[in-house]
């Protein structure tokens, strides 16, 4: 019975360690998109400006 408990205190720490990373890992990967967007746009409002010099 001590063993069942160790190995479901062992598999809850994986699994929320697993989770975690995979939340951090989306999250990320959405962060990254948004601010490449971000960039892309800035380079587009750029490009279309007048420089008067």
């Amino acid at each position: 019975m001590t063993m069942l408990f160790i190995g479901m205190i062992v598999g809850c720490i994986i699994g929320l360690l697993i989770g975690g990373f995979g939340v951090a890992w989306y999250a990320a990967s959405k962060e990254i998109e948004r601010l490449n967007r971000e960039q892309r746009e800035a380079k587009i409002s750029a490009a279309g400006r007048k420089t008067y010099s």
